[in-house]
C-alpha cells in the first residue's frame, strides 16, 4: 500500500510539472496543433473525441509541431530563450504560416529571443524571414 501511495504522489508531482508546461506550449502553438498538448499516464499527447492519443502515434508533421510547442514552452523559462525547429519542410503553407505567426508573437512578447527553421527543401523561406531565421541545407 505504501508504493501505491507513493506512486501516486509522484505522479502527482509530475503532472504538477508537466500542466504549466504545456499550458504554455499549447498557448504559443494551440492554433497549430489539431488539440491541445496534455500529459496523461506518464506521457505527453493530446485527447480527441474523448480518446487519448499518445505522441509516439502523432504524425511526423505533428511530432514536429508538438516538440516545437514544447521547445517554446521550455525556451520561455530559460537563459537563453533559442528556439530551433527541424523540418518545416514537412509543413504545408497553411501550417507554415500559422508557424510563423505564432514564432513572430513568441518573439514580439519576449518569451523567446531567437528563432532557427531548418527547411532542407528551403519551400517557408519567405514567411520567416521578417522576424526569425530560417536556414536551407542542402
Amino acid at each position: 500500500e505504501a508504493a501505491k501511495l507513493l506512486r501516486e504522489v509522484q505522479a502527482k508531482m509530475v503532472e504538477a510539472a508537466f500542466g504549466p508546461l504545456l499550458a504554455s506550449a499549447n498557448a504559443f502553438f494551440g492554433e497549430v496543433l489539431k488539440s491541445p498538448l496534455a500529459y496523461h499516464d506518464g506521457e505527453i499527447g493530446t485527447w480527441r473525441s474523448g480518446a487519448w492519443v499518445s505522441h509516439l502515434t502523432f504524425s511526423g508533421t505533428e511530432k514536429a509541431l508538438a516538440y516545437a510547442a514544447i521547445q517554446a514552452a521550455l525556451a520561455a523559462r530559460s537563459p537563453v530563450r533559442m528556439m530551433v525547429i527541424d523540418e518545416l519542410g514537412r509543413l504545408d503553407d497553411g501550417n507554415a504560416a500559422k508557424v510563423s505567426e505564432c514564432v513572430a508573437r513568441a518573439v514580439q512578447a519576449g518569451h523567446i529571443e531567437q528563432f532557427i527553421g531548418i527547411d532542407v527543401f528551403n519551400r517557408h523561406e519567405s514567411p520567416f524571414e521578417s522576424d526569425c531565421q530560417t536556414v536551407a541545407i542542402a
